[in-house]
């Protein structure tokens, strides 16, 4: 889950048990088939219970409890027997993989967290949420400093942040490669500067061939300065290639109280703020597990492809906690430009 441990210089079979999840320390891939095998799976009508008996990876199967061993071929195989039945299970497609004569049912590798349940190929749980944090703002950077709010509206990023949503690229595209998932079929951003800057430097938009959404619904929960946003045609001047997109947003698209809406944006809504700061964060405090709950389904009902898929979405540090604590049912706080991928199995 959020804490890491690790064990040498032990005898095999080395095991880690956490909450009843077992969980690995070595990179050897035979461990992790141990580790992702345990469960109950389906598979052409027939549950099928693996258990692993001090590291021996034992397969029940049927009402009936017929049992046996699977026996390690190689690392990253194990063959068994049942009756006139043959089982082969290995590492596939990113996870693991287990063949019943001709059924197949794969479980796809769940970094960091424990493993999910049995999934059938082409279920819900092939689908993945990739979240990345914006890079280091200004506004960030004054906090890290002063400890008070520098008045910045909708702050950009500094030059390390830049620098940091640049090298995200990469390290996104080694998480795409190490979780054996393809690339993105869409791209989702916050309209804060923070987050649209960090999107077009981070996402390969040309390599993935995908669109971008902006999505007022995952800006940040307003706690500051920096969550007031700017009017769409501003925003378009400075990010052309999704003017049309910016374009489309409402004037206001950001939290504001009723008592204050009809400010025009700027100094004078900043002004606002500074002087009713409490209202402003009830204000964004009061819808918050609704704008959550819209985003899962809004996610939810998107045109997921077939088989193995994910969606890339920028956004902010409190909105990407609440939206984890929901579909991880733990809360993860990402540091600038970091990056987590969710099985999105609501």
């Amino acid at each position: 889950r959020s804490d890491r441990f690790s064990v040498t210089a032990l005898p095999e079979p080395v095991h880690l048990t956490v909450e009843g999840a077992c969980m690995l320390s070595r990179s050897d891939s035979a461990w992790k088939l141990y580790a992702m095998l345990c469960g109950i799976w389906r598979i052409a009508g027939e549950d099928v219970t693996i258990i692993d008996a001090q590291g021996n990876v034992q397969l029940a199967t049927g009402a009936d409890g017929r049992q046996c061993e699977l026996h390690r071929e190689s690392d990253s195989l194990f063959m068994a027997e049942v009756g006139e039945k043959k089982v082969s299970a290995q590492l596939a497609h990113g996870g693991a993989e287990l063949q019943w004569d001709e059924g197949t049912c794969r479980e796809p590798v769940l970094p960091d967290s424990a493993v999910a349940g049995p999934v059938e190929v082409g279920s819900k749980s092939e689908r993945f949420v990739i979240v990345l944090r914006h890079g280091q703002s200004e506004y960030n950077a004054a906090v890290r400093k002063t400890g008070k709010d520098p008045g910045i509206i909708d702050a950009p990023l500094t030059s390390k942040g830049r620098r940091q949503a640049v090298a995200a690229r990469d390290k996104l595209g080694s998480l795409l490669s190490r979780e054996g998932l393809p690339f993105p079929f869409l791209v989702i951003t916050s309209p804060l500067s923070r987050a649209l800057a960090t999107c077009l430097a981070a996402a390969d938009l040309d390599r993935w061939d995908c669109p971008v959404e902006v999505w007022p619904s995952v800006r940040e929960f307003f706690s500051s300065s920096d969550d007031l946003g700017r009017p769409p045609e501003e925003l378009a001047l400075e990010f052309p290639t999704l003017a049309e997109q910016l374009k489309a947003l409402p004037q206001v698209w950001w939290t504001v109280p009723a008592e204050y809406s009809s400010l025009p944006p700027g100094a004078a809504m900043l002004q606002a703020y500074q002087s009713d700061k409490e209202l402003w964060h009830e204000s964004g405090r009061r819808h918050r597990a609704d704008r959550v709950a819209d985003i899962i389904q809004r996610l939810r009902s998107l045109p997921w492809p077939a088989g193995r898929s994910c969606v890339l979405v920028v956004a902010h540090c409190n909105l990407l906690s609440d939206l984890s604590k929901e579909i991880l049912g733990e809360r993860r706080r990402l540091h600038n430009c970091e990056a987590l991928t969710m099985p999105f199995n609501l």
